[in-house]
Formats: C-alpha cells, sequence, structure tokens
C-alpha cells in the first residue's frame, strides 16, 4: 500500500490515551495513524519526512570546459607586473567562481556534486566499483564531496543501469522528522481513535450550538480551523503555528537553469 506520508513519521508514544488506544483493533490503530501523520505532515507544510532514493548526478560540477580568464596580480593589483598571474572564471550554479582557488581558500570543495538534502548516504558506486565511505563526506547537507584526491565522474552513461560509465547514489534524503510532529501526530491519532471507537473526543464537530435547560452554548464551526488550516486541537495547532506560520501547502522551491538535474531511480 502506498502512503502519501513520507518515511520517519513513525509514532510509537500513546500515552496521553494508552487506554483507548488498546482498545482499537489493528486496522483501526492503523486508520487513525494515517490519517493523523498525514494531516500534521499537510499542515506543517509538507517539510518533514524522508526518502531512500538511488540518483545518478548529471554533469557533477567540475572545472568547466569553457571560461574566461582575467589577469589578477596577487602582490600589487595596481599596476606593476610583479606576482601577477591568471585565473580561469566561471559560473556555476548562478555564482562566479575562481577556478584557481583551492582548499582553504575557497568556500567550496575542489570536487562537489549538488544532492537533494540530504540525511544520510548509504553507498557510492563508480563505474561499478563501491567507493570507500573515507572517501566523502557530505557538507550543508547536499554537497557530497570527495575528500581522497579523486574526483567524481563528470558524465556518465544513462543508457546503461550498472557497469563502467555508471555513477550511483544511493541515501536517505528529507528532513527527518522532529520529534514534537510525532508528538503532535500522537495527539491527533488519540482523538481519532476515540471518534472511530465512537467515544467523545476532542475533535471538532458540525454542531455550532447546543441549548439544554435554558443554557445555551456555541462552538467554533469546524470550517473557521480547517479554512485556516488548523485541526481544533490545540497542541497540534500550536505545533502547527511554529512549523508553518504563513499556512504553506508546501516548503518553498528554487527553480533555476542553473541548477544541475539528478535523475531518479524508481524502479526496481
Amino acid at each position: 500500500m502506498t502512503s502519501a506520508t513520507p518515511d520517519g513519521w513513525t509514532v510509537s508514544n500513546f500515552a496521553g490515551c494508552s487506554d483507548t488506544w488498546t482498545t482499537l483493533s489493528a486496522d483501526q490503530q492503523a486508520l487513525a495513524l494515517r490519517l493523523a501523520t498525514f494531516t500534521v505532515y499537510a499542515l506543517t507544510g509538507r517539510q518533514f519526512g524522508t526518502v531512500t532514493l538511488t540518483l545518478r548526478p548529471c554533469n557533477a560540477p567540475s572545472l568547466p570546459p569553457l571560461y574566461q580568464t582575467y589577469p589578477v596580480n596577487l602582490i600589487n593589483p595596481w599596476g606593476t607586473d610583479e606576482g601577477s598571474s591568471y585565473y580561469p572564471v566561471y559560473i556555476q550554479n548562478g555564482v562566479w567562481h575562481n577556478a584557481g582557488c583551492r582548499g582553504i581558500n575557497c568556500c567550496g570543495a575542489t570536487c562537489e556534486v549538488e544532492l537533494p538534502r540530504t540525511v544520510s548516504i548509504t553507498s557510492v558506486s563508480v563505474d561499478g566499483a563501491t567507493v570507500d565511505p573515507s572517501a566523502y563526506r557530505v557538507d550543508d547537507a547536499h554537497w557530497l564531496v570527495r575528500t581522497d584526491g579523486a574526483c567524481w565522474p563528470q558524465c556518465q552513461d544513462f543508457d546503461k543501469n550498472s557497469g563502467t560509465n555508471v555513477f550511483l547514489i544511493t541515501g536517505v534524503f528529507g528532513r527527518t522528522v522532529p520529534q514534537e510532529a510525532l508528538d503532535a501526530a500522537s495527539q491527533l491519532a488519540c482523538e481519532i481513535g476515540k471518534a472511530i471507537k465512537g467515544q467523545p473526543c476532542r475533535l471538532p464537530q458540525r454542531m455550532q450550538s447546543l441549548s439544554r435547560q435554558g443554557v445555551s452554548v456555541q462552538f467554533p464551526s469546524v470550517n473557521s480551523y480547517l479554512d485556516r488550516g488548523l485541526t481544533g486541537l490545540n497542541e497540534v495547532d500550536q505545533l502547527v503555528v511554529q512549523f508553518n506560520p504563513g499556512r504553506l501547502a508546501q516548503r518553498p522551491i528554487v527553480v533555476s537553469p542553473d541548477i544541475s538535474p539528478v535523475r531518479v531511480t524508481t524502479w526496481p
């Protein structure tokens, strides 16, 4: 069964409603969890969750074949020839880079590949051989940096699935779900479970007013919560407001022709 909620939304603490939760059948628990985790995932802007993928980078950044050089005088930039040298200058991802810059003199590594937001790397394979994990690291959660003096392939053969001229990166990508979001999903699952059992719960109802023995009580309309991207449960809604104050449907993304694409292996 395919779920609309990504990995990482594993809820295990039901201390707030353990008596009710244990009376639910396995199917009822699964239903309550699916509804609760997807609701909190969606209301927090679809920004948390992970997925395991195998990526095939296209045109890993390296020294571009076309660039223009500019003279730079390292000792006297104002007119003498002493100490002058020429550095190749190029644009990568919309940013000017000096190709002569290396190591501690740069803001980037000599050889690196840009990935989606990365939680961990499972394996890296080049030409059918697994690269030792000690030969690379991840910077800023999205740069795979080569550290052993070698470099990543600049291109690969997409007509092949494995072997020579194939570059594969398998890992866990996305953002780890914070414990607070899991706690909120737990609270919501408890109330959904009560509703499934036909027990009183704190979920907002369609009823807007009630009169008994001359006493009238007004209830907020359920639509007043839904229209604002809230659930009606205070502990859940407080978290939603903190993580997604703008009530965005999903995290903003940047689309640029300067960003190198990657291909995702989705089957098998």
